[in-house]
């Protein structure tokens, strides 16, 4: 893809089997952007969950965020949208791909570890149970 960065390599599989596709921002979203990434520090965000939110108010997708200060902005300016988490998606995939347990403690173990991975904290007691056999075995 023209522009591509080498970090996005590892994504190409996904673009080639339909499960991610480019999309360009509307000017509506892009204002929502750049509401998001423009003030002070406490009230702004980082580039990607910017834009993640941005496409997401605008109704091409939904959106996935882990950031306790990412998801208190999103629900402060823009109360209508719920956001996913990223344990959430991995239950779901992990569901519908039949994984074992461990194959989904591996999921997520990878995904705290390499992705920085955080857990929200109403979903704290349901990622404690997940690895608790784990721990006591």
């Amino acid at each position: 893809m023209p522009g591509q960065r080498t970090e996005g390599a590892p994504l190409q599989p996904l673009f080639e089997d339909g499960c991610l596709q480019l999309c360009r921002m509307s000017d509506a979203a892009y204002e929502t952007y750049i509401s998001l990434v423009s003030g002070p520090p406490t009230e702004t965000l980082d580039d990607g969950e910017s834009a993640a939110i941005a496409v997401a108010i605008d109704g091409l997708g939904s959106v996935v965020l882990d950031d306790k200060k990412a998801r208190r902005i999103l629900s402060s300016r823009f109360k209508l949208v719920n956001p996913g988490s990223s344990l959430t998606l991995l239950l779901t995939a992990a569901t519908r791909a039949n994984w074992t347990l461990q194959e989904l403690r591996a999921a997520i173990t990878a995904a705290r570890t390499v992705s920085r991975m955080a857990v929200v904290p109403d979903e704290r007691t349901l990622f404690s149970d997940l690895f608790a056999e784990a721990a006591s075995g």
